[in-house]
């Protein structure tokens, strides 16, 4: 039996035995971290008392960059110190947001990438293997070489057709999260094949690839063609081409067909990614706000549309249209192309290259408005207005809305709007790579991570907070203006935990000095960022009850030593909990209630242990 593609390149990677199910340490090539993470990454490194970094690592100043007081600048000069220090590459604030840059400048086919950010897996457009995690796990990979993983179940989509004019790559990414996110949530990489796979550039590959976290799996990979070397060409980076393709007969744990034929403009509505419905269903939706960008929708090939579009027709004078390059090269680029002054003389306005209206740093629409994002998520308050409605949709039908004043269908004009070839040599002005002997210097809001004592395994304490299911990464830590300043000062982040859900929160956790959470399915959606986890180990949070947990969530409790536990006991705020685990089956008693439940819990030997030590380090 043949090989899978993602087989094929862990195979080059580890020495284990590609048992699904069992655990494997691969070797990882590169490592790369923004600016919003790599605070905790570098602390944790300080930690860890390492002196060498055994991968590549790349550090992406690309989330904080608003600077509205010295505390995210302090960060930047922090994260520039710590990089000679180690001799780390990094991308400064303005080079773009660092999945598009990695794309441009590091990544290359059969590579495997641990990144501290959730959308990692967009360099499996390059027939990369991208594995997202937190803080953490990656000073430990930068440390030792390694990361240990379950190995993963691999699914098979296999494209067939073409897509029609109009319909674009993100219009797939919205049918695979409509059709896969609320049923895996899980150890799976999606494997995409097939005839259609060849039509679609490494610009719309990476559009799919970006949004595998929406879609409720841990990875996507496209193969390394002719497409990819179409790409790699176009960024002067051919040398690093070879061609990659999964066996014929490879086995698949699961298999889809998806007819790119059968595509049409879709739309994620609020307040869920996955509430997914044809464009043609809502037209007529009046918009206020329209952004064309972000990580997985800031190249070139997303704007070129959108710019012919405006040679014919005018903004809507109701309508605020945003333009974000997703780096500082497709910016040189749109200049060059004459796409910059097209948006700017339609009177678009013309964003940094950062990821910040996506976290609502930046562009929070009016009160009760309805924005129109090319971005990957939609959860509510995200985008800084909370009672505004963000929906998810293509650059094409972005550009026709921002048009007509309200959602349409793509208008029909002339042309051919996928990026053929071009070559534009990179400028690296805002690459720094050196390596010097400096004592990096603290800003007075970056504070070292304490040091936690083990839980334990038997537990007395009170339910602090009841939620329902999929409750976001997001809404456990906020991501706003007013929190993310803090994402290097634990002590003070942690007054912010569930801030949008309950304010009375983190009063009931000093008051009882922590206690139990208790939730629904799917509990830590979202983002892999332990930022959450931490604040919530600080404030005493214990354990966990959920119905299920998100994968990148659930690694994250583990390391921090917050034992999660899926069941499915009910409770109340201020029920009295005992917890009893005993080779590892757990016995939850709700004394309160007088109701039990008994589980195994869902954790590896290594797992036990580290929650044993009170976390990873």
């Amino acid at each position: 039996m043949g090989y899978t593609l993602v087989e094929k390149i862990l195979k080059t990677h580890t020495k284990d035995e590609l048992k699904r199910g069992s655990s494997i340490t691969i070797n990882i090539d590169q490592c790369l971290a923004p600016d919003s993470n790599a605070t905790l990454v570098f602390l944790e490194l300080f930690k860890l008392n390492t002196k060498n970094i055994k991968p590549k690592c790349i550090i992406y100043i690309d989330h904080n960059t608003m600077q509205n007081g010295p505390m995210n600048m302090d960060d930047h000069i922090f994260l520039q110190e710590c990089s000679k220090k180690y001799g780390i590459i990094l991308s400064k604030a303005g080079n773009g947001i660092s999945h598009q840059v990695h794309l441009e400048r590091f990544a290359s086919p059969g590579l495997i990438v641990l990144g501290a950010d959730s959308h990692t897996s967009t360099v499996g457009a390059l027939g990369a293997l991208g594995f997202s995690s937190g803080a953490i796990d990656v000073a430990l990979t930068m440390t030792s070489g390694n990361y240990t993983i379950i190995m993963p179940k691999i699914i098979k989509v296999n494209l067939l057709g073409k897509l029609k004019k109009y319909v674009d790559a993100k219009d797939i990414a919205l049918y695979l999260v409509y059709k896969m996110a609320l049923n895996m949530h899980g150890n799976y990489i999606i494997e995409f094949t097939g005839e259609g796979v060849s039509t679609l550039n490494v610009f719309e590959r990476r559009t799919i690839t970006n949004m595998s976290a929406e879609m409720g799996v841990i990875g996507a990979i496209f193969p390394s063609d002719e497409q990819t070397l179409k790409y790699l060409e176009m960024h002067g980076r051919a040398q690093e081409y070879k061609a990659l393709s999964a066996d014929a007969d490879a086995y698949y744990d699961l298999e889809y067909e998806l007819d790119l034929d059968d595509i049409k403009p879709l739309i994620a509505c609020s307040p869920r990614i996955d509430n997914v419905k044809c464009v043609e269903g809502l037209v007529g939706l009046k918009v206020n706000q329209v952004l064309i960008g972000s990580c997985g929708n800031g190249s070139i090939n997303d704007f070129i549309y959108a710019a012919n579009v405006l040679k014919n027709y005018p903004i809507n004078k109701d309508v605020s249209l945003g333009i974000i390059p997703g780096s500082r090269h497709t910016l040189s680029l749109m200049i060059k192309l004459g796409i910059l002054d097209i948006f700017i003389q339609a009177g678009a306005r013309i964003l940094e290259s950062a990821c910040g209206a996506c976290m609502g740093l930046g562009q929070a629409p009016m009160t009760d408005g309805i924005s129109l994002r090319t971005f990957n998520r939609n959860y509510p308050g995200r985008c800084g207005t909370n009672s505004a409605r963000i929906y998810i949709v293509s650059p094409a039908v972005a550009i026709s809305s921002a048009v007509k004043g309200c959602l349409s269908l793509p208008i029909a004009i002339s042309g051919d709007f996928k990026m053929q070839n071009y070559f534009l040599p990179i400028n690296d002005v805002l690459i720094i790579e050196e390596k010097e002997d400096v004592e990096p210097h603290l800003g007075p809001n970056i504070k070292p991570i304490m040091h936690f004592e083990p839980i334990g395994f038997k537990i007395n304490a009170k339910v602090i907070f009841v939620g329902g299911s999929d409750i976001t990464t997001d809404q456990i830590m906020p991501s706003s203006p007013l929190v993310l300043p803090f994402r290097s000062n634990i002590e003070k982040l942690c007054e912010y935990a569930f801030y949008d859900l309950d304010r009375n929160f983190v009063k009931r956790c000093r008051k009882t000095n922590g206690g139990i959470i208790m939730a629904g399915a799917n509990y830590g959606l979202g983002s892999s960022s332990e930022h959450g986890v931490i604040a919530l180990r600080y404030l005493g949070i214990k354990a966990i009850i959920a119905r299920s947990f998100s994968y990148l969530h659930k690694r994250n409790l583990i390391n921090f030593g917050i034992i999660p536990i899926e069941a499915y006991i009910t409770g109340n705020l201020g029920d009295e909990i005992r917890i009893d685990i005993e080779n590892g089956e757990c016995l939850i008693e709700n004394i309160t209630a007088s109701s039990f439940f008994k589980t195994k819990l869902d954790l590896t030997n290594e797992e036990f242990e580290i929650i044993k030590k009170g976390g990873i380090i």
